[in-house]
């Protein structure tokens, strides 16, 4: 692709996966990330959290423009960020003992669910999942007899 990379380091191949993939290209990443990328060409931002949920992000928008931080004490932050409880965040709380995502303790702060994407493009927002732990479970395995027997009995063992 003739991408003149700059580093050792892996982050730096994002940029080439999604000028190839688009939005989708996260979902051929593996491990833990909470990215963002701006693209200047599309005038489109994207936000991205790993499958598992273990790298956090959070969004919010206030008056028409869109915030986001791996922290939401980033985001209070900022003067004008409104800090009124979400009840049926608390309520969640109160039943689950934490906060699942998209919700925060903060009416109006959001939490990017795991595997999930959020396009901006001008004033719209669209968040969807990239992966599914529901249909990778699914799928049939392609190991064989023999390499399932391998398997199960390291399995066993350890």
């Amino acid at each position: 692709m003739g991408y003149p990379f700059r580093s050792h380091g892996d982050i730096e191949t994002i940029v080439p996966f999604y000028q190839r993939f688009g939005a989708d290209a996260v979902a051929r990443l593996e491990g833990m990330f909470g990215l963002a990328i701006w693209d200047e060409t599309r005038r489109r931002l994207v936000l991205a959290r790993d499958r598992a949920g273990e790298k956090p992000m959070f969004w919010t928008v206030v008056d028409g423009e869109l915030r986001f931080a791996s922290e939401i004490q980033a985001l209070l932050e900022f003067p004008d960020q409104p800090r009124r409880l979400h009840r049926k965040a608390l309520s969640l709380y109160h039943a689950l003992g934490y906060v699942p995502a998209p919700y925060t303790m903060f009416d109006g702060i959001h939490k990017l669910p795991p595997a999930s994407l959020l396009i901006a493009e001008g004033e719209r927002i669209e968040i969807r999942p990239f992966w599914s732990a529901a249909e990778a479970a699914s799928r049939h395995s392609t190991l064989s007899l023999r390499d399932a027997t391998t398997l199960r009995d390291t399995l066993l063992r350890a």
